[in-house]
């Protein structure tokens, strides 16, 4: 079973040193074989995500992604679709660009977990740059 202080653990780790990691790693952090995890990652993310934002935090899930993308950080266009789903799901008004913001998640990932005491101050009115919730005030 996939591990939600572990994920969150790994994810900041990562974070800190504005590096990306993979769906695969996730579940070896947990001790999860592959088969099992990966039918549960996108509910355990959305989880992550979820806590990560009752703490002020954005989708600090924009930084899991496929193996083959670990330097980049580009997200394969199912993922992408998953990663908008669960913001829409989490209650976050998504723009027309996903691309633009799943990177403005993951630079407000690397952000707000290098100091997670501050609130990174992104546009509330510009969905793409901004992970508060759409009935939350700046």
């Amino acid at each position: 079973m996939l591990e939600v202080a572990t994920t969150t653990a790994l994810i900041r780790a990562r974070a800190r040193r504005r590096a990306f990691l993979s769906f695969g790693e996730v579940a070896f952090a947990s001790e999860a074989p592959w088969a099992r995890a990966r039918r549960q990652m996108g509910p355990h993310l959305k989880q992550v995500c979820a806590d990560a934002l009752a703490a002020g935090g954005p989708l600090v899930s924009a930084i899991v992604i496929n193996a083959q993308h670990i330097r980049t950080g580009a997200m394969a266009p199912e993922t992408l679709a998953g990663f908008l789903a669960s913001a829409r799901d989490l209650g976050l008004a998504l723009p027309e660009d996903g691309g633009a913001f799943l990177r403005a998640h993951q630079e407000a990932t690397f952000v707000w977990v290098a100091d997670a005491t501050i609130r990174v101050g992104l546009d509330p009115d510009r969905p793409c740059h901004s992970w508060r919730r759409e009935n939350e005030s700046a």
